[in-house]
C-alpha cells in the first residue's frame, strides 16, 4: 500500500536518521555515500527504519558508523539478557524502509542543482531546472480548486491546508521567520521572503520572481569590498559579462541588459500579484513596492532594507523551493531530526515553564550515555533545550 503523501515512518537507527536528513536537505554526494554504507543487515536499496537488532550487544562486527549506540539512552542500563531478549522480540517485527535507488538519488541531485541555483543567485537557471524536473511546483492548481473565495489556500510544512485569514496574518509560524510573511514593511527586516511557508505556486513564483529583481539590481550595485555581500558568487552576474567582447563593452553591455531585466521583472511582480486574491495580494504589493524602492539608496546594503540583499534571503528561499519540491514528490519536508529536535525542545520548554528542573542525577553508574546527558545539563545556563547545543557538545 502506497504511504500517504508526507508519511516519514520511525526510525530506531541514527544511520536511518542520518540518512533521512541528508536526503531531505537534499545534500546529493553525503546521500550517495550513506546509501551503500548501510548496516550490513540491511539489503542494498532499503533504509533501515524499525529494527534494534544490531545493538551494540548484538554483534561485534557493525559497519561502525554509529548507529548502533546512543539511539535510546533508556538501553544502557539493561543486562545481556534483557538485550537478548529484546532483540528477539524486535526480530519478529517486520521491517519497514525508504527505498533508496537510483531514481531517488537522481531526484535528490537535481534538487541540490537547483538549490545551488538559487544559493548563487542564479534564478533564471532554477526556474528552468523547475519546469523541467518538479513542474508542478510553479504549476497552478485545477481552476475548481482555487474558487473557493477571497481566501487563500496556504500549506504549511505540516502538510495541512488552512485557509489565510486575519488569524493567520497575526500569528506566529512555527519556525522563526523574522517577519517573513507579515504584511507590513515595519515588521520585516526582508532578509526572509513572504509566505516563506507557503507551497502555492503562485506565491512560489512571485518568491523566485522577486528574488530575480533582486539579483538583477545586485548586479547594478556591485558591493563593495568590505561588505559582507561582496563575496557572494553570482552565476547570472557572469553570464551576463560573458556576453560582451572587450572590458567597456561588457560594461556598457552588463548595465543596460540588467537593468532592463530589472524593469521587466518589476513589471512581471506587478502583473502576477494582481492575479491574487486580496489579501494576498496587498502583502505582495508591499513586498515590491519595498524591493523597488532599493533604487532610492546610494549604498543599498547598509539601508533600512538591507535584508533584501543578504545571503539568508537567498537560503530561506531555497528552503521554500526545497520543501515545496518535497511535497510535490508526496515526501515529507520536515526531516525526522527536526521532528525529533521540535519534540525535545517542546517537552523541555513545558518543564521550564512549569518550573520543573529538568536535570537528571544521573552518573556513571547509570550508564555512559546517561552520564553524558545529565554532563551537558550541568553545562547549560538556563532550563531550554537547544539542538544546536547538543550538537557542538564535546562528548
Amino acid at each position: 500500500m502506497e504511504a500517504p503523501r508526507g508519511f516519514s515512518p520511525n526510525m530506531t537507527s541514527l544511520h536511518a536518521v542520518v540518512l533521512d536528513y541528508v536526503t531531505t536537505q537534499a545534500y546529493s554526494s553525503t546521500a550517495k555515500v550513506l546509501a551503500t554504507s548501510r548496516p550490513l543487515s540491511y539489503p542494498p536499496t532499503s533504509l533501515p527504519t524499525d529494527t534494534t537488532s544490531d545493538g551494540p550487544g548484538n554483534q561485534g562486527d557493525g559497519d561502525g558508523d554509529g548507529d548502533e549506540t546512543m539511539m535510546d539512552l533508556d538501553d544502557d542500563g539493561v543486562d545481556d539478557d534483557d538485550e537478548a531478549s529484546s532483540s528477539r522480540k524486535t526480530e519478529k517485527r517486520p521491517s519497514k524502509g525508504v527505498i533508496i535507488d537510483q531514481d531517488l538519488l537522481d531526484s535528490i541531485e537535481r534538487r541540490r542543482v537547483i538549490l545551488n541555483h538559487i544559493l548563487n543567485g542564479a534564478i533564471i537557471r532554477a526556474v528552468e531546472g523547475l519546469n523541467t524536473y518538479f513542474s508542478s511546483v510553479l504549476a497552478d492548481p485545477p481552476a475548481n480548486l482555487t474558487s473557493a473565495g477571497s481566501s487563500s489556500v496556504i500549506q504549511h510544512s505540516n502538510g495541512h491546508p488552512s485557509h489565510l485569514s486575519s488569524t493567520y496574518l497575526s500569528s506566529t509560524s512555527s519556525r522563526p521567520t523574522n517577519g517573513g510573511g507579515h504584511p507590513s514593511g515595519s515588521i520585516s527586516d526582508h532578509s526572509l521572503p513572504v509566505f516563506l511557508h507557503s507551497y502555492h505556486p503562485s506565491h512560489v513564483r512571485l518568491n523566485l520572481q522577486i528574488q530575480q529583481f533582486i539579483e538583477s539590481f545586485r548586479q547594478l550595485t556591485p558591493s563593495s569590498p568590505s561588505s559582507p555581500s561582496s563575496s557572494i558568487s553570482s552565476l547570472t552576474n557572469s553570464q551576463t559579462l560573458n556576453n560582451g567582447a572587450g572590458t567597456g563593452t561588457i560594461s556598457m553591455t552588463s548595465s543596460s541588459v540588467t537593468l532592463t531585466h530589472a524593469l521587466t521583472a518589476a513589471q512581471g511582480l506587478h502583473s502576477e500579484a494582481k492575479k491574487l486574491p486580496a489579501d494576498v495580494r496587498a502583502i505582495y504589493l508591499q513586498e515590491i513596492k519595498d524591493v523597488g524602492a532599493l533604487f532610492a539608496y546610494t549604498d543599498p546594503e547598509t539601508s533600512i532594507l538591507k535584508g533584501f540583499l543578504e545571503q539568508s534571503r537567498r537560503i530561506a528561499l531555497a528552503d521554500q523551493i526545497n520543501s515545496a519540491i518535497l511535497r510535490s514528490e508526496g515526501r515529507s519536508v520536515q526531516s525526522q531530526l527536526e521532528t525529533y529536535a521540535r519534540r525535545t525542545t517542546a517537552v523541555y520548554n513545558v518543564l521550564a515553564e512549569n518550573g520543573i528542573d529538568p536535570r537528571p542525577p544521573w552518573t556513571s553508574a547509570d550508564g555512559q550515555g546517561k552520564e553524558q546527558l545529565a554532563a551537558f545539563w550541568k553545562r547549560q545556563t538556563d532550563e531550554r533545550f537547544r539542538l544546536r547545543d547538543f550538537v557542538a557538545q564535546s562528548w
